[in-house]
């Protein structure tokens, strides 16, 4: 057997260093990336759940015949609707659509005004300052209106 000093210094080091302490370093870095990297799969995931559910309430709040669907993105129906998440693959997302529905048209029920065309065809408005126009050359006389200006 040959002895430890027979072997190159830095041979020699590594192989009576105990394996913990050898590996420590690396492997530590390692469960940091790993960690990290599982933080932000489990963020990516929720944001792709919440995105499916709201879309889901989108579409049940556009066929009730909302003026707004977003009205219908309330933290109620967001915890009424029922959301099946796959933990291998968080891709895969089953939105029960019968629970959003129900709960889009509870708050359509309770809160009629929502519902409804938007404006229902009418103008929101009329024409600004009408009464002093009588035609589209209504700013030719500014300058009898305002000395001033001539």
């Amino acid at each position: 057997m040959r002895s430890p000093c027979s072997y190159p210094a830095r041979t020699a080091v590594v192989k009576w260093m105990p394996a913990s302490t050898r590996e420590a370093p690396f492997s530590r870095a390692a469960s940091e990336k790993l960690q990290k990297s599982q933080e932000k799969v489990s963020k990516l995931a929720e944001k792709l759940r919440n995105d499916a559910r709201d879309a889901a309430i989108l579409k049940a709040a556009t066929d009730a015949g909302f003026i707004d669907p977003t009205d219908a993105l309330t933290d109620d129906i967001r915890r009424a609707v029922e959301v099946d998440q796959d933990d291998e693959d968080p891709s895969d997302i089953e939105v029960d659509t019968t629970s959003a529905t129900a709960a889009v048209k509870k708050l359509a029920t309770s809160k009629k005004h929502l519902i409804g065309k938007p404006n229902n065809g009418a103008p929101s408005g009329g024409r600004f300052s009408s009464r002093d126009r009588t035609d589209d050359n209504a700013g030719d006389n500014l300058g009898e209106l305002y000395p001033s200006l001539q």
